[in-house]
């Protein structure tokens, strides 16, 4: 009987055969490729969850693309957690095809989780998933989160020179997400000035160690970035947040 692979059944969305297939391989498993003693069907499934395509992009890029839901991801990931972190020959990681290929919420959340860095990660167009969120005009909590997770990006340019402000603004995206986009711009830059004064105050001080090559540019972002303390919910917290300052004011 003829055998489907796992990137076709990817392909055509049947989620449940995917999970089925998925199934056949153990958690944790240890299996060699080459012991024929193996079930052949976990074999085959697990070399599989392995191979790269023509522009190396293995299995979970593939399934990124489709808009999986959550626990078909959580079983890619658990065969192959190697693969988040990832990028194939354009420098895209799965943060950058699941922001590309209009991925929910939690599918994007859920990948920053597992990987931090890949919201900052630049493609060979260098662009960061941000600047792919505003030309696909993600929604506003993806959009949210990625700058928690990266908020340099909110300031770096692709190979065109422009900022994902820049694109927002070209593609029309809608007020919220550019005031959003223009808020955390104003914040990141502040947080910088901050950061760096900071930074020179407690070494000077004696209270921190010189960083070895000095206090560099590379040094105040990442600290910047750190002091905005990505997690899970954060972004929606934000937006309580900002719906409740709102209600103060208009109560007052």
């Amino acid at each position: 009987m003829f055998r489907k692979s796992t990137s076709r059944l990817l392909d055509e969305k049947k989620w449940d055969k995917v999970r089925d297939r998925l199934n056949e391989i153990p958690d944790h498993d240890n299996t060699d490729l080459k012991n024929q003693s193996s079930p052949r069907s976990m074999r085959t499934s697990k070399l599989e969850l392995s191979k790269t395509d023509i522009i190396g992009q293995n299995i979970l890029h593939r399934c990124l693309w489709n808009q999986p839901p959550l626990d078909v991801l959580e079983s890619i990931v658990r065969h192959n957690p190697e693969n988040v972190a990832t990028a194939d020959l354009l420098g895209q990681t799965a943060l950058h095809v699941a922001v590309m290929s209009y991925c929910d919420f939690d599918i994007v959340e859920r990948i920053i989780e597992l990987h931090p860095h890949a919201a900052l990660k630049a493609d060979e167009q260098c662009c960061c998933p941000l600047h792919h969120a505003m030309t696909n005009q993600s929604s506003i909590n993806i959009v949210a989160t990625l700058c928690i997770a990266a908020p340099s990006t909110i300031t770096s340019v692709d190979s065109q020179g422009r900022t994902p402000l820049d694109i927002a603004r070209y593609y029309k995206a809608p007020v919220s997400v550019v005031r959003l986009l223009e808020n955390f711009s104003k914040t990141y830059i502040k947080t910088l000035e901050q950061t760096e004064a900071q930074v020179e105050r407690l070494v000077l001080n004696g209270k921190m160690e010189l960083p070895k090559g000095g206090i560099t540019e590379e040094v105040i972002i990442e600290m910047a970035n750190e002091s905005f303390g990505w997690r899970k919910g954060r972004a929606l917290e934000y937006f309580n947040l900002k719906r409740s300052q709102r209600k103060k004011q208009i109560t007052r």
